[in-house]
């Protein structure tokens, strides 16, 4: 909801302070993450990571119309992994150890995965 006033008010605006547009960036990203194919169902714990990745900055460089590639390559690369979707089944909570092991996998990612996947889209 704070999302869609905020559009709507930017939209009248010609002039939004950085914080005003960084939030309407934020929403476009989480909106966009939202989205979901039909007949395609996610894992609870595959939406917590995603919805993690966007909501602590880790999408913060990636443009809108890429993110359904980096979630796609993201759901991909951590269901091979398979240790952190499983941890997160197991414990039903985002708990320290959570936490630091969606970080390290975020980071590994980013690091070493998306660079490539972005050329593969491209």
């Amino acid at each position: 909801a704070q999302y869609n006033e905020l559009s709507s008010f930017a939209q009248f605006g010609s002039d939004i302070d950085a914080s005003t547009k960084k939030l309407l960036e934020n929403g476009e990203k989480l909106l966009e993450i939202l989205k979901q194919k039909q007949y395609t169902a996610f894992k609870n714990a595959e939406h917590v990571v995603i919805l993690y990745a966007v909501m602590h900055g880790y999408l913060k460089d990636v443009p809108v119309q890429k993110i359904k590639d980096f979630e796609a390559g993201f759901l991909e690369f951590v269901r091979k992994e398979g240790k952190l979707i499983s941890l997160l089944e197991h414990e039903r909570t985002l708990s320290n150890d959570c936490i630091a092991r969606l970080d390290s996998t975020l980071h590994c990612f980013i690091d070493n995965e998306w660079a490539k996947l972005q050329g593969a889209f491209k």
